[in-house]
């Protein structure tokens, strides 16, 4: 218990640190946050449109509305790809000015450390926490919190609006969740700690090959080829075996999520079938849950 609250403090700080070099982008933030938030709600009302097309427009062979409503479907779109096109670009930008920073930060504080700490720790692993590291916690701004944010604002606008359509639908389509949250929780865990053992593995490697290859004259003036290209055989066995098991994860996980998914489409086409045909559910209100069921799941497979 004690390790997991110092895991989850660690974690914190290290996000406010990056957040406090982050100020100086914070108006570039703001922007990238507020068109998350409105690409989001174009998402998740997206298919709402398309069942007011079929159900107000179509079926009651109102054809005269059906080029104007294709029009606000078309701009909706449009909006939504200029939308991505922009917050993608601004969510880069942000990140690799981050790493910028941050690797600038790092560097001024090797130059300023002790020499015993160069002599302990071989340059190969230093070369790594200022390279490899600091582009995966930077990849944090430009895949990580903003989407994260839009991913949850998109959730909670698609769970209002089949809500709004159908309250017992809904409630049956959602039935798989609580076994979807119980997989992302064990996923999430054995994938940060596997995540961290190649992080570490990566480290050794670089280590390893940058002392072997500034010292090659002196393998080869002792005949130790044999012996040093055993001692990195075992090294890249743990960088491979620490890879295979993060994909364990994968494998299991992802699966789970798809037998999901089509759980939640066949509760969406037997149940929404008879309701059309009991006149209690329309063909546009089904047509919309089955897309808001892929929208619904779309955060977690990607």
């Amino acid at each position: 218990m004690a390790e997991k609250k110092k895991k989850w403090n660690n974690q914190t700080k290290l996000m406010f640190r990056l957040l406090e070099l982050a100020q100086f982008e914070k108006k570039w933030i703001f922007l990238a946050v507020s068109l998350t938030i409105i690409q989001s709600l174009l998402t998740a009302t997206q298919p709402y449109l398309y069942k007011v097309v079929i159900d107000q427009v179509i079926l009651v062979g109102k054809f005269h509305l059906l080029l104007f409503w294709c029009g606000i479907l078309l701009v909706w779109l449009i909006v939504q790809a200029g939308l991505g096109f922009v917050n993608a670009y601004l969510s880069e930008r942000i990140a690799q000015t981050i790493i910028f920073k941050l690797r600038q930060f790092v560097y001024d504080h090797l130059i300023r450390l002790k020499v015993s700490f160069f002599d302990k720790t071989p340059v190969g692993t230093a070369v790594t926490r200022s390279i490899s590291d600091i582009q995966t916690i930077t990849d944090l701004f430009s895949s990580g919190i903003i989407t994260i944010l839009g991913d949850m604002i998109q959730i909670i606008a698609i769970l209002y609006c089949m809500f709004y359509i159908s309250v017992k639908l809904t409630f049956l389509t959602l039935l798989g969740i609580p076994i979807l949250l119980y997989s992302a929780n064990k996923f999430r865990k054995g994938i940060r700690d596997t995540f961290q053992d190649v992080r570490n593995q990566v480290a050794n490697l670089n280590a390893f090959l940058q002392e072997r290859i500034t010292g090659m004259q002196i393998v080869q003036l002792f005949n130790q080829e044999k012996r040093e290209y055993n001692k990195f055989k075992e090294i890249n066995q743990k960088h491979q075996d620490a890879n295979i098991k993060s994909i364990f994860y994968y494998s299991i996980f992802f699966p789970i999520v798809e037998v999901l998914i089509a759980l939640a489409f066949a509760i969406i086409v037997t149940y929404g079938g008879t309701a059309i045909f009991d006149q209690t559910l329309k063909l546009g209100e089904l047509t919309a849950f089955i897309m808001f069921i892929n929208l619904f799941f779309r955060p977690v497979i990607s």
